[in-house]
């Protein structure tokens, strides 16, 4: 690029038109914009906080191993980040810095790359750094939709999945406010655990309501979570769920029973 202003290396086609920062990434996919990969990395390293944070987006979203670098070290000195004194990306409900959530967004389009065990071994490790802040850091649904890309969550990487849960429940029962919505964040976790451990993901969905008997926004995503797994402990918290008095959780807890119920023989519900 001849004019390699930050401005230009984020926001702008190739013919010199603006572009959003999603556009340019998913053209970049297809290997449309890989001379800018060099100027992307010098401004991943050197440019302002906002700009480092863009820069190592659209890096890691293509596969890049500068910005899976740079995301795991950010993610495992969340105190060092460049961003740490003032905030350069907010998300629109919580007013929450979302930084990591971008960041674990860019991990999940990075699937969208050809397979490698080169790749495969920064994504679970980026994945794995991320998870390490779970708790701490505002996510949303975006770093469990990540997580569902890769078999190994679901299976071998069970037992991270666990401990993450427990120390969301850790810091949900040690804390008295948080910055973003962490008990529903903690739900969204739990569909990684649902399609393996039918016993847990019961037994940590009822920790959450007897926690929050209020939270229709967290039911409904247990409710999906639960709609997952397809065991009796799971079936009978679905119907507790659907119990509760509460209109528009039982009009989604319904929904989910009907799907269940449609890939799971009614014989093995009623065991």
């Amino acid at each position: 690029m001849e004019d390699s202003s930050p401005d230009k290396i984020l926001f702008t086609d190739d013919e010199g038109n603006a572009s959003s920062l999603e556009d340019i990434i998913a053209d970049g996919l297809d290997g449309k914009y890989e001379g800018r990969i060099p100027a992307l990395v010098k401004l991943s390293e050197s440019g302002n906080p906002y700009q480092r944070l863009m820069a190592c987006i659209v890096l890691t979203s293509w596969g890049h191993a500068a910005g899976f670098k740079l995301l795991i070290s950010w993610a495992s000195n969340p105190n060092s980040v460049p961003w740490v004194q003032e905030p350069v990306s907010v998300d629109r409900i919580y007013g929450a810095n979302d930084a990591f959530e971008n960041l674990a967004d860019a991990l999940k389009t990075s699937y969208w790359n050809d397979p490698t065990l080169e790749l495969q071994g920064m994504q679970r490790k980026a994945a794995e750094a991320l998870l390490n802040i779970y708790p701490s850091y505002f996510f949303g649904q975006t770093l469990t939709l990540a997580l569902l890309k890769d078999p190994f969550w679901k299976n071998s990487g069970q037992d991270k999945i666990v401990n993450v849960l427990e120390s969301c429940m850790r810091t949900i029962q040690d804390s008295k406010k948080f910055d973003f919505d962490l008990p529903y964040q903690t739900a969204c976790l739990l569909v990684v655990l649902a399609c393996s451990n039918d016993d847990m993901t019961a037994e940590f969905a009822e920790r959450l309501i007897t926690q929050f008997p209020e939270h229709d926004r967290m039911f409904r995503e247990l409710a999906s979570a639960l709609g997952e797994a397809s065991g009796q402990a799971t079936w009978q918290t679905l119907n507790k769920l659907k119990c509760m008095g509460r209109p528009t959780v039982a009009v989604e807890v319904t929904r989910v029973i009907s799907l269940r119920q449609s890939r799971i023989k009614p014989s093995e519900e009623s065991k």
